[in-house]
């Protein structure tokens, strides 16, 4: 399919555990919030758990804010967050969502295609009705113009020690992952990364090829096996030795070895409690 539903594109305000949200009417993410309180809130929850105030975040494949907005709440007043996200419409709603909550100035909302060089390229937005957040773009010389983006090039904007990089880009993760590796072999970040074959496969990737890239540089393994969307912020994390054999779809959590953060993710191993507040 390659087409936007209009009456996707239609806005109203749901209230999140977060605070509110404009979110698009009829949409995936929207029916999530609703009935949980977040988009996928307990890998969300997971993931706040490694976020330490001043951290400095990079949130890749950001959709209209419902990671990029309680990451910037977990890092706090001397943190900061840079957003990225590929989609125009998806991208009014991210800077919009950020302004509401007063975070424009401790986020930074970037336009483009993440992963895919430097400069600019022609794409086409492959769109599904009632799922914004799966959005993916495949290289077309008739297709849309789009600035693209190299994490590693980011470090010219912030020169902060990059502290987590969150990654979920519809099968384009290890090209994401490929344009960060001087970063991830500086700063040791945090990755969680969705990890998904068969969106992989359109990028001619595998599981295998991301775990090469993440054991290059010294990462050990982890997930949530507990639930991923539900009404409270408990999940049960467990390390795994092997990324295609972990499932067909789920969220990897990356630590590097010599990560202090390492330690915390040793005893995250049974439920926790909820952490929903801001």
């Amino acid at each position: 399919m390659n087409h936007a539903d209009p009456a996707v594109r239609r806005t109203t305000v749901v209230d999140s555990i977060f605070g509110p949200m404009t979110v698009f009417e009829g949409d995936f993410a929207t029916r999530q919030i609703a009935e949980f309180g977040a988009h996928t809130r307990n890998e969300l929850a997971l993931l706040r758990t490694f976020v330490d105030p001043g951290d400095l975040v990079y949130d890749v494949g950001a959709h209209i804010g419902t990671f990029a907005i309680p990451l910037a709440q977990a890092c706090g007043e001397t943190g900061r967050v840079i957003a990225i996200e590929a989609d125009e419409s998806n991208f009014a709603l991210l800077r919009h969502n950020l302004g509401q909550h007063g975070l424009l100035g401790r986020v930074t909302p970037l336009f483009g295609l993440a992963g895919a060089g430097t400069g600019t390229g022609r794409f086409r937005a492959m769109r599904f009705p009632g799922h914004t957040s799966a959005t993916y773009f495949t290289p077309d010389p008739a297709g849309e113009s789009l600035a693209t983006i190299r994490i590693d090039d980011l470090h010219a904007i912030d020169p902060a020690r990059v502290g987590v990089i969150k990654i979920d880009v519809e099968g384009m993760e290890l090209c994401v992952l490929r344009s960060a590796e001087r970063t991830i072999a500086r700063d040791r970040p945090v990755l969680h990364v969705e990890m998904s074959a068969e969106q992989l496969s359109r990028q001619g990737a595998t599981p295998d090829d991301v775990e090469v890239l993440m054991r290059r540089h010294d990462y050990r393994f982890f997930r949530n096996v507990g639930e991923r969307n539900s009404a409270h912020d408990r999940f049960e994390l467990i390390e795994i030795t092997s990324l295609r054999e972990s499932g067909a779809f789920y969220d990897v959590l990356a630590i590097a070895t010599d990560d202090a953060k390492l330690a915390r993710a040793m005893q995250a191993s049974s439920p926790r409690p909820d952490v929903s507040s801001p």
